[in-house]
């Protein structure tokens, strides 16, 4: 079911579906953006690598995620385009960890009768744990619902 613009009210959240990395997608990844440090590639590298000590997922792929998970949920309908974000780290990500994100409005302006600007605050956490990978903050411009 899409979420559009009409739907969502100031302290409205949205939940996601929850997600997790393949190595395949964080090699890609690495590839297709020319970030090919051995600490997202190299098991031996990155075990004696402090303070982590494992292969992490690159931060733009987490980042990304989040927006994806985002725009899944509401639907690709509502939604005309993401005009910033602001993502803050606190944990890393490492393949097949399960987590989710929370987007919670923060503020709707700019609204005409075609479309407005809803301010979203968001959270990336890991499912088991609760902890919290990632912060921020999305802008997306949005849709009314049709007629």
């Amino acid at each position: 079911m899409e979420i559009w613009l009409d739907d969502l009210r100031i302290t409205d959240t949205i939940e996601t579906a929850t997600s997790v990395f393949t190595q395949k997608q964080v090699i890609n990844f690495a590839i297709s953006g020319g970030d090919e440090n051995r600490l997202h590639l190299d098991i031996d590298y990155a075990k004696n690598r402090p303070p982590f000590r494992k292969r992490i997922v690159h931060g733009e792929l987490i980042a990304t995620r989040m927006s994806a998970l985002g725009a899944e949920r509401i639907g690709y309908g509502p939604i005309l385009l993401q005009t910033s974000t602001k993502t803050l780290f606190r944990a890393p990500v490492c393949v097949g960890e399960i987590f989710t994100c929370h987007y919670e409005v923060t503020e709707i302006k700019n609204c005409n009768n075609k479309y407005g600007t809803v301010c979203f605050a968001t959270k990336l956490f890991f499912v088991e744990s609760k902890k919290i990978i990632a912060y921020g903050e999305r802008e997306l411009i949005m849709l009314w619902k049709p007629f």
